[in-house]
């Protein structure tokens, strides 16, 4: 953190470092406005009837529990203003682009290094989890300081402050979201690799990383194995199979929404395009980076193949991917800059004319309104509600409803239910993909039914809420 205070201090670099990062924390404040979405609610939910903060971290057997998030939610309390739920992931998303502009000044130079801090602050996808009450941007933070004393480290093996910081964050990190787990392996992978490949005697340096490493992971680990002894249960999240056309999504959608790319590309011509630029910073990448850059996007790719890693079709899953595909693209641009500063700077505003439009979207339509969808329905007097995710709407009624008038139903012939809310499998921009239309209810009893209200998503933010109510009755 002294040399971020440092780097701030040089006028020629901190000024704009300075102007960059106050934009980024404007932009998530703008973010973090409207209602909560269901994985947000979904994380309240999960503390609801704990009694205190001891229960969340040694009591909750999900390793859908984002600890550090989790107690934030639970000291605000579920009924705080969004703004505030969100505060945490706010506040870990802008410190996270000072950091990028560290990691990448000291690794590439200045200019990569305020190219880097540009990319953090307004890529799409790194706003969209720094403004949601989830442990996602923690993740990012902890995973760049990762990366930084890391580089640190492979300076002089020999010297363990470096690696003690390393430890210590990557431990934040986990406690933020277990997914964590991965970044530290894949950093690890990479330092093994640059150390067997220039170090003469790299064996007592390996040994001392792995110590780290596993002193990063095991806190974290342990507080879900005594909560999973405790209860004698393990609650898992959903698990997507893994499926080769899903990690082509969640890599496509990953490029998408790190690099602002157009609208109408297919999936597979994102993911290729980063692949490409992922090419390019290995060739020109010293030693150690080319061994980071295997790591990430070759190595990663290669072991999903081979193990089948389950939930490779979301974006969230590949976020260190992200991080690093952020930091190469900062390299590629200072360096072209050199050479053809006019083409460095096309490239980069078209980037940046990318992710203005997603950040429109998401500054629009925000995570949809659920709660508007239901103070319709209240305020038509108690009614009973079907939906085709059934699990999902009764989330959102125990949360938003106030006067406890609406109840989940089934669709049934003789008491056909007034509402019908259905949540819409949308593409990134608006298209509907089958969807849901009426008449609802059994095959041999349907019922008519019209639409009354449409509250759109954007991009990363869940389904689009089609809130429908009877004709008939």
């Amino acid at each position: 953190m002294f040399q971020i205070a440092i780097f701030f201090a040089q006028r020629s670099f901190g000024a704009p470092l300075a102007a960059i990062t106050l934009a980024a924390l404007a932009l998530r404040l703008a973010a973090a406005r409207g209602d909560l979405w269901l994985d947000e609610i979904w994380s309240l939910q999960l503390i609801s009837d704990l009694p205190g903060p001891l229960d969340i971290v040694l009591g909750l057997p999900n390793d859908n529990n984002h600890i550090l998030n989790s107690l934030w939610l639970w000291a605000v309390g579920a009924q705080a203003p969004p703004l505030l739920l969100r505060l945490q992931s706010i506040l870990c998303g802008t410190a996270a682009v000072p950091v990028a502009a560290l990691l990448a000044r000291r690794t590439m130079g200045a200019r990569a290094g305020l190219i880097a801090a540009t990319t953090i602050a307004f890529g799409y996808i790194f706003v969209v989890y720094s403004s949601e009450a989830r442990g996602y941007a923690g993740l990012i933070l902890c995973a760049l300081l990762c990366l930084l004393f890391a580089d640190q480290w492979l300076d002089e093996p020999t010297q363990e402050p470096a690696l003690q910081r390393f430890a210590l964050v990557g431990a934040i990190g986990m406690f933020c979201h277990l997914t964590m787990l991965l970044p530290l392996a894949l950093m690890c992978a990479a330092a093994t690799w640059h150390l067997l490949r220039t170090d003469k005697r790299p064996w007592s340096a390996i040994a001392r990383l792995a110590s780290a490493a596993t002193l990063a992971v095991l806190p974290a680990l342990a507080c879900l194995a005594i909560s999973a002894w405790r209860s004698m249960s393990l609650i898992r999240g959903h698990q997507n199979d893994f499926f080769l056309w899903q990690l082509t999504t969640g890599l496509g959608d990953l490029a998408r929404f790190t690099l602002g790319l157009p609208q109408d590309w297919s999936l597979t011509l994102c993911a290729s395009l980063m692949g490409l630029i992922a090419l390019a910073a290995i060739w020109g990448a010293d030693a150690r980076k080319r061994a980071l850059l295997c790591a990430v996007f070759i190595g990663f790719p290669l072991a999903a193949i081979v193990a089948h890693i389950p939930n490779v079709g979301f974006a969230r899953f590949h976020l260190f991917m992200g991080l690093v595909l952020a930091l190469a693209l900062a390299g590629l641009l200072s360096a072209l800059s050199q050479r053809r500063l006019w083409l460095a700077c096309a490239l980069g505003g078209l980037m940046l004319a990318g992710q203005a439009m997603l950040l429109t979207t998401l500054l629009g339509d925000g995570r949809g309104q659920p709660s508007a969808a239901v103070a319709m329905m209240e305020a038509d007097g108690p009614a009973q509600v079907a939906s085709n995710m059934p699990r999902e709407a009764i989330r959102l009624l125990r949360f938003y409803q106030r006067d406890a008038l609406l109840t989940p139903a089934e669709p049934d012939c003789a008491n056909p239910p007034r509402w019908q809310l259905i949540f819409v499998a949308q593409g990134w921009y608006g298209e509907p993909l089958g969807q849901q239309k009426p008449p609802f209810g059994p095959p041999t009893c349907p019922h008519a039914y019209e639409r009354v209200g449409s509250w759109p998503t954007a991009p990363l933010t869940g389904s689009r809420l089609d809130l429908y109510r009877i004709l008939t009755l």
